[in-house]
Parts: structure tokens; C-alpha cells; sequence
């Protein structure tokens, strides 16, 4: 009888450790997968041209009370009546509507589409 309990308690201590070690394993992996980082959140604005800087290739836009600057890349899209055009079709007072993303604190133009 004795033997028997030995035995039993042998394997349910041996059961008991296996079954606990993949579940410690999928924890491990669990933590160390790290998430993608999420993209820049694509923000919309309607407003008018207050400022043009071409030197800097930056603009100001005033957006009901408030004026923000926004900057031009490489990448920055400007469309005017359906056409792609430049940075320097810019005009004062121009009514346009944007697509912009966040670079730290600096507003940064995607798409720029000249309504006037």
C-alpha cells in the first residue's frame, strides 16, 4: 500500500512540474513580444493661408481662432483643380484643406488641396 501511495505521489509531483513549465514558457513569450508601433495618426483641417515662408517651406493657416504653422517635405502633396501642383502655388488667403500628421510638436503637411 505504501508502495502504491509512493508511487501516486511520484507521478502527481511529476505531473504537477510538467504541466507548470509550458505555462511559465507562454508567459516568457508573452513578454517579450513587443507590439508594433502604431502610425502617425492622420489629422484633417480646413482653413486660410495668413503666411508663406519659402525659404523655411512652412506655412501659417488660421483655423477659426487659432493660427498654426505647418511644414512642407519632400513628401507633401499640393493639388489645386484636381492637378498636383508646387509649394510656391501658395498664395495669401488661399482657402485650403489639409491632411497632416505630428512629428513631436511640429505640425507636418501630407496632402495640401487649394480650394481658391
Amino acid at each position: 500500500m505504501r508502495k502504491v501511495f509512493a508511487a501516486m505521489l511520484a507521478v502527481s509531483v511529476f505531473s504537477a512540474v510538467a504541466l507548470s513549465i509550458p505555462a511559465t514558457a507562454q508567459v516568457a513569450d508573452k513578454a517579450t513580444v513587443q507590439k508594433p508601433a502604431k502610425p502617425k495618426a492622420a489629422l484633417k483641417q480646413n482653413g486660410t493661408i495668413i503666411s508663406v515662408d519659402t525659404a523655411a517651406k512652412t506655412f501659417v493657416c488660421k483655423w477659426q481662432t487659432n493660427d498654426w504653422v505647418y511644414k512642407a517635405t519632400d513628401k507633401t502633396v499640393f493639388r489645386a483643380k484636381g492637378k498636383t501642383v508646387d509649394f510656391a502655388d501658395l498664395k495669401l488667403n488661399s482657402r485650403v484643406s489639409m491632411t497632416f500628421h505630428m512629428d513631436g510638436k511640429q505640425r507636418v503637411a501630407d496632402l495640401v488641396t487649394i480650394q481658391q
